[in-house]
């Protein structure tokens, strides 16, 4: 899953980073959805969660906290959310 892809270059990724994500994300419900079908914009194949409101969430408030990477680097108005596979 990647509510934000790209998201930190793998150099930036400490546990520090883990730490703030996991508080980013505990602020969220679990929740349950359906992966039945697939999606596709230029270069993405991805697994399209139903309903998907809730991973909107989640790449909002992952891109709230880290606004200097916004989802597929700004190359998209509207994020997909959901499993991606290039």
């Amino acid at each position: 899953m990647s509510p934000c892809f790209p998201f930190l270059d793998a150099s930036r990724i400490d546990p520090g980073v883990c730490a703030a994500v996991g508080e980013v994300l505990v602020r969220h419900r679990s929740f349950e959805a359906r992966f039945d079908h697939c999606g596709r914009f230029p270069g993405v194949l991805y697994l399209a969660p139903e309903p998907d409101m809730q991973f909107r969430r989640l790449t909002e408030a992952i891109v709230e906290r880290w606004p200097e990477n916004p989802p597929f680097g700004g190359a998209v108005r509207r994020c997909c959310p959901g499993p991606g596979r290039d």
